[in-house]
């Protein structure tokens, strides 16, 4: 997300939200008028520093990072700092409190905030690669994806010979081995990543979720996602609660005896 404050900040408003974002989107190249407001905002941001705050830790990211603030001096003369941030309430604290935050990478109920502070700038509209959001799409505009990632489960074989196929075995599966299975918290991307993917292989078919969201639609696509996620809570450990701080014995967890 581009911050008010940003690098579109030194543009005339009209500037930047008149890059044509359907000629880029398909893949046309800029010419023209199109091609000199491009230029204008190339060529504002050379020489500056590009402040960059993320909250993820991962070391593989870290890499792609240092390659692509080599790329934006050598190419662009931008430099790149990145901005570690504790958590997301953090994110919204800085940008709304003038920090001097160019970029951030936000999850939706950030975003969220931040637009209604109106401290975000249409993202999609200054940025002509940009391709055109999905419907329904939660940044509206306001955000772009800005990496990529997929969630693998695995399981050691010796352990558990028969994992279950799906997510839809899984209640099953569960019950039959009370307290064995966990998922970070809805908070933390990996509980999110597991639950959307849950969401994914039960409704009908994955591209009505790229509908946009209307109090009906959402009651009728996410109703098997919580008939499923009710009969497996019971069987997670601690019943799906967050985990207490500090070790605890896994004991009567879920009130049900441990099986192997």
């Amino acid at each position: 997300m581009i911050t008010r404050r940003g690098l579109l900040a030194g543009l005339p408003p009209a500037l930047a939200a008149g890059l044509p974002r359907r000629r880029a989107a398909a893949g046309i190249p800029l010419d023209g008028a199109a091609a000199l407001l491009w230029e204008a905002l190339r060529q504002n941001a050379w020489g500056r520093t590009l402040r960059f705050h993320l909250t993820a830790e991962d070391p593989g990211l870290e890499g792609f990072l240092g390659w692509m603030a080599a790329e934006l001096a050598a190419r662009h003369g931008i430099g790149l700092d990145i901005v570690p941030l504790r958590d997301e309430a953090e994110a919204v604290s800085r940008v709304a409190s003038g920090e001097g935050v160019d970029l951030v990478a936000l999850d939706a109920g950030a975003l969220l905030a931040l637009r209604q502070q109106d401290l975000l700038l249409p993202a999609r509209s200054a940025l002509p690669n940009a391709a055109p959001p999905p419907p329904g799409a939660p940044e509206g505009g306001f955000g772009v994806p800005w990496h990529g990632g997929g969630l693998v489960l695995v399981h050691d074989a010796a352990q558990v010979p028969e994992p279950p196929p799906g997510m839809l075995a899984l209640p099953d599966w569960a019950r039959a081995r009370p307290c064995r299975l966990a998922h970070p918290t809805p908070r933390h991307a990996l509980g999110a990543a597991f639950l959307l993917q849950a969401l994914h292989e039960l409704v009908p078919h994955p591209r009505l979720l790229e509908s946009p969201t209307t109090d009906r639609n959402f009651t009728l696509f996410t109703a098997p996602f919580w008939e499923w996620y009710g009969s497996l809570r019971p069987f997670l450990w601690r019943q799906g609660r967050p985990s207490p701080k500090g070790p605890r014995p896994c004991g009567a967890c879920c009130g049900a005896a441990r099986s192997p």
